[in-house]
């Protein structure tokens, strides 16, 4: 088992999907007991995490994980308390989430500690609504409706309150929106954003949500074979976690359009100037494949000894979104280059890559030719001597 306790309203969501890979490929179960922040910004809400995270690699990798609230805690006093039970697998399995299916339920919850009287229920009327315009949008009228239940938490910590919607489908998708209580914010502009991210997925027939997709790449990258997700344009998380994936296990990413083949064959595709690409629709669909773990027995280039990165050649991937490479950071050098006005790019073939690739990329590549960020070299500092 294993205890943490942030301290501040740090988020617990956070620990959770740091601790999964390995409680979930461990020896024995995995008992965890976390405090801190269950429903802060710019994380994983906690019923976002009990709603798609874990039903999805229950679902889809076979990871039984079973997750408690005891209690709540907001920004800025935290002190949420929750807790895990994960039964670890033998191996997991690769996955094929490319068919979206048909809608089949919606539901959510409005969480509340503290919040002026009636402001849930006008988060909760402003999300429903949305939801009910994109499922008329999209011709499901009545016949799927919208459930939004509202949970008053006297024993959370703080002021504060969220809502998190979950859509599931015929296929065994499971997608969200979430948005958190503001004072900036107006209470129905805050059920609005939970079912816009929400409804982008839906219309987009997206079979894991933007916030979801890289919280399935390490899964992807230890599975024992091939597995293929069809997602919005990979986050910056995304790509991250695709680069240092593919550089602790030896895995290989691929993004691609999940429109490629039909565009390649109408004539009236819309094309860049520059090489013909195409241009990118954030909005449309991509599929993001791995190949899985390599066997045990074949050495990775990444793990021969006195190994360097120079000494790889990356294999040329079709389709490939441009621009999926992640600033990872540049060192001294690069930067005393820059002050004296030298140019710290590579040459690039203008002939290969894409107005809007990196410059000094690597167009055949995934992610680029990026490498691990570098530890910067202590520089001497001259003190002048006080007069």
């Amino acid at each position: 088992s294993a205890k943490a306790d942030v301290g501040t309203a740090g988020s617990v969501t956070l620990l959770v999907q740091s601790s999964l890979p390995v409680a979930s490929m461990s020896a024995s179960p995995w008992q965890l007991d976390l405090k801190g922040g269950t429903d802060v910004r710019m994380s994983p809400l906690w019923n976002y995490l009990t709603g798609v995270t874990l039903p999805t690699l229950r679902k889809h990798f076979g990871i039984q994980a079973d997750a408690t609230c005891h209690r709540r805690g907001y920004y800025p006093k935290g002190g949420g308390h929750v807790s895990l039970s994960i039964q670890p697998v033998k191996e997991l399995p690769g996955i094929n989430m490319v068919d979206f299916g048909k809608i089949s339920k919606i539901t959510g919850q409005v969480t509340s500690s503290g919040l002026p009287e009636g402001v849930p229920e006008r988060i909760r009327r402003s999300a429903v609504n949305e939801l009910e315009a994109t499922l008329k949008k999209l011709g499901y009228g009545r016949s799927v409706s919208v459930d939004v239940a509202i949970h008053k938490d006297s024993k959370a910590i703080g002021t504060g309150g969220s809502i998190v919607l979950v859509a599931e489908t015929t296929t065994g998708c499971y997608l969200g929106g979430s948005a958190v209580a503001e004072r900036k914010l107006k209470s129905e502009k805050v059920g609005e954003m939970a079912a816009a991210s929400l409804s982008e997925s839906l219309i987009n027939g997206y079979c894991v949500d933007e916030h979801l997709q890289d919280q399935l790449i390490i899964f992807m990258a230890l599975s024992s074979g091939p597995s293929k997700i069809k997602t919005a344009a990979p986050t910056l998380h995304t790509r991250t976690a695709i680069h240092f994936a593919e550089k602790l296990t030896g895995a290989s990413f691929t993004i691609t359009r999940a429109d490629a083949e039909k565009r390649e064959g109408d004539d009236n595709a819309e094309k860049e100037d520059d090489g013909g690409a195409e241009k990118e629709d954030g909005a449309s669909p991509v599929i993001i494949e791995c190949s899985g773990r390599p066997p045990a027995e074949e050495e990775t280039c990444s793990k021969r000894k006195g190994h360097l990165d120079s000494d790889c050649k990356p294999s040329a991937q079709s389709d490939v979104v441009p621009g999926s490479s992640p600033d990872i950071g540049e060192t001294e050098d690069v930067e005393e280059g820059k002050r004296k006005g030298e140019s710290t790019a590579a040459p690039v073939n203008s002939d290969v890559l894409p107005d809007n690739a990196p410059s000094g990329s690597n167009a055949d590549s995934v992610l680029g030719d990026v490498g691990l960020p570098q530890r910067p070299r202590r520089t001497r500092v001259r003190r002048e001597k006080r007069s």
